[in-house]
């Protein structure tokens, strides 16, 4: 994925062109975070969409997770007249009023990890995100014990998706874990960023020394910054981590024991899925609370959010990693 926000320059030349051109086949973007991992596993899903619906859906991604770039990729967008736009925002808040201005042009909108997001026909969700918070307590506690401190990353105070998992862990962990303490809250922003994890997890092994046994992690990058520091440090064994992340990234980590359990889902699925549902919608078919639909099974809809089975939340570990890996 070579894409960035450079892209729209090339757009500002081509648009007028190409907006004259009769399409014959629905024009699908699907604008993502960064340029990351993670999404370079989505853009396989995107793709195959694209082949077996005989669509035309393709992946936008900024440089870095800046909201404004997302906002000047959706703008983009509309000049293009493409059909339907998904965004995976970094600041749900600060997409909304493009999404309207889209939605005015008679463009399909959806989001995915932005369950309030409101100038849409639906966010996506592989499965609940309070799942994967309870989940990242349960597997804390599987390797540390009832008791204990740690602490939570999150990829930005403004990532809806990580709040909402911070949330629920921290809930479950106070209802069912007392004498587990939480180090940090609010939890520490990690920028989606590598190094930024890294040098937080020195600070806080320099601020907590054994007081803190866990770290528990939402953005993708997080695992790979606390595993190094932790590596560094000489705290494997002693210090863990447990989280979300691409197994390409955080596969050294697992192998020598600094990260536990790292929870997710294939991105690959979600990318295709957005790309069905915005196909289902162009072509006026409504998507039923109950359907089964390709790769998310059986799906709930809550308001305006289609939730995947909580079948789809994984842990990815030493034992398993042979069964799936991207």
């Amino acid at each position: 994925m070579k894409k960035t926000i450079l892209l729209l320059l090339v757009l500002a030349m081509i648009v007028p062109q190409m907006v004259c051109v009769a399409k014959d086949r629905p024009e699908i973007a699907i604008i993502v975070k960064l340029e990351h991992p993670w999404f370079d596993d989505m853009v396989k899903g995107i793709e195959e969409a694209a082949r077996e619906l005989n669509v035309n859906a393709y992946m936008l991604a900024p440089a870095e997770a800046d909201a404004a770039q997302q906002v000047a990729l959706v703008e983009s967008c509309i000049a293009k007249g493409v059909d339907a736009i998904s965004v995976v925002p970094n600041d749900p808040a600060a997409i909304e009023p493009v999404l309207k201005k889209a939605q005015n042009a008679g463009i399909i909108t959806l989001t995915h990890e932005s369950a309030s997001a409101q100038n849409v026909s639906y966010d996506i969700e592989a499965f609940d995100n309070a799942t994967m918070g309870r989940r990242f307590i349960d597997n804390i506690v599987k390797h540390v014990g009832p008791s204990g401190g740690y602490a939570f990353f999150v990829g930005n105070l403004t990532a809806e998706t990580h709040m909402e998992r911070f949330n629920a862990a921290v809930e479950y962990q106070e209802k069912n874990y007392p004498d587990l303490k939480l180090l940090t809250n609010p939890p520490l922003v990690s920028q989606e960023n590598t190094q930024v994890a890294y040098e937080l997890t020195l600070q806080l092994i320099k601020t907590y020394g054994d007081k803190l046994d866990a770290i528990a992690a939402c953005a993708a990058a997080d695992p790979v910054g606390i595993g190094r520091a932790v590596e560094e440090k000489g705290l494997i064994g002693k210090l863990f981590c447990v989280g979300s992340s691409v197994p390409s990234m955080v596969k050294p980590y697992v192998d020598n024991g600094t990260c536990k359990a790292i929870s997710l889902w294939r991105p690959a699925d979600a990318g295709y899925v957005q790309v069905w549902v915005a196909k289902e919608l162009l072509e006026g078919r409504k998507i039923e609370d109950g359907q089964s639909i390709p790769k998310f099974g059986k799906i709930r809809i809550v308001g305006k959010t289609i939730y995947g089975s909580d079948d789809g939340c994984k842990d990815w570990t030493i034992e398993n990693q042979d069964e799936f890996f991207f």
